[in-house]
């Protein structure tokens, strides 16, 4: 319901939820830090080299298998099969091109998307992909799908129709935990080094009897720097500063926070 409730405040003109106390978004930064997606990297669209176009084509073909085999779109599941069967050499694109799919693209029920082959490829061959932009657009694409599904049930005043259509809504439930303290369970303690999501690891879910109540409220707080962790032994606290400065880019960390900061198209 929480994830519903945020979609009504959906704009899909500015990809930002307009509450009637200002506007806010999903960003860059919440991406990295919740989903551990690198902003760094080659873009997502860079073609391949004419020397794996043959395992590209190779990937079809065991596509095109699996497809003929079921009689039915390629499942998660049919896909593992065919590969822990038959001893393919090409067993870690596949299981790459499995992850994009399943957890970082999220394909419609699972589906595995050849679109997705090059991708999984270049990875194998351990060039860094920025992944980060990509899931931030699924985002912002299937928050605007489902703001539109959200409308047309209140047109129609019926249940027949409604969709939940949500790319990471993991991500997004996440982020709403992050940003607004009043709607957040007791967080778990983060050790050093540990991803910022195990925060939320199994925490009981706080109940909220009206979500757009709440989100309206005049004496909601909003966090602006949620990631900012008062301890010497996170490396957090060298990117986020009250004052200006000049910070060298030195690090994966400090140059990630760079990007989230410039302007880009």
């Amino acid at each position: 319901m929480l994830i519903l409730g945020l979609a009504e405040w959906w704009c899909a003109d500015t990809n930002t939820f307009m509450f009637p106390w200002g506007e806010v978004t999903i960003i860059l930064e919440d991406v990295i830090y919740l989903g551990c997606f690198s902003v760094l990297g080659a873009s997502f669209t860079t073609p391949l080299d004419d020397e794996f176009i043959d395992t590209f084509k190779c990937l079809k073909i065991d596509h095109k298998n699996v497809r003929l085999r079921h009689r039915r779109n390629v499942s998660c599941s049919s896909w593992m099969e065919y590969f822990m069967r038959n001893g393919s050499a090409l067993e870690h694109e596949a299981f790459l091109a499995l992850w994009l799919s399943r957890f970082v693209l999220v394909r419609p029920q699972n589906y595995i998307g050849i679109k997705d082959f090059h991708v999984a490829i270049h990875l194998s061959r351990g060039m860094r992909i920025a992944l980060a932009p990509v899931v931030l657009a699924c985002i912002y694409r299937d928050m605007r799908l489902l703001q539109n599904s959200v409308a047309e049930f209140m047109k129609l005043e019926s249940i027949v129709g409604l969709r939940f259509i949500s790319c990471h809504y993991d991500l997004v439930q996440m982020w709403v935990w992050e940003r607004f303290k009043e709607l957040r369970p007791v967080p778990n303690d983060l050790g050093r080094g540990e991803p910022w999501s195990l925060r939320w690891n199994g925490v009981t879910n706080l109940k909220v009897d009206d979500v757009r109540s709440a989100l309206v409220s005049p004496g909601l707080s909003f966090l602006w720097r949620p990631y900012v962790i008062i301890s010497s032994n996170s490396v957090l606290t060298n990117l986020y500063k009250d004052a200006e400065q000049w910070v060298v880019v030195d690090s994966d960390a400090v140059e990630s926070f760079a990007r989230c900061l410039r302007a880009a198209e």
